[in-house]
């Protein structure tokens, strides 16, 4: 599958290559399941884990005041699901699914 991402989300994508990477590989891979509920929720930008969840369990980083994401990477259990780089959302494995996560 090939995906066309603005100028900026390709800058910002190229600057770091293992998220490239990675969106590169979450486009093969399709929607998330719906019956597949995830153990591990964690959120990553350019600095690393900023926080996640495992079972009843949650985690931080604490950040400068100042910092401000690059793009912020969502992965379910080690595999990328969702990829935004300010507003735009370069991948979305979610967008289908009728799931509590994804109600807004």
């Amino acid at each position: 599958m090939i995906r066309v991402f603005s100028e900026s989300a390709d800058v910002v994508l190229s600057q770091h290559p293992q998220w490239q990477s990675a969106v590169s590989d979450a486009l093969l891979l399709g929607q998330w399941p719906a019956e597949r509920s995830p153990i591990c929720v964690e959120v990553f930008d350019q600095s690393g884990l900023l926080s996640g969840q495992i079972y009843d369990h949650f985690y931080t980083v604490m950040l400068p005041k100042n910092h401000r994401s690059q793009f912020q990477a969502w992965c379910f259990d080690g595999e990328l699901v969702c990829l935004l780089v300010g507003k735009e959302i370069v991948i979305d494995r979610l967008q289908d699914l009728d799931h509590p996560l994804t109600q807004g």
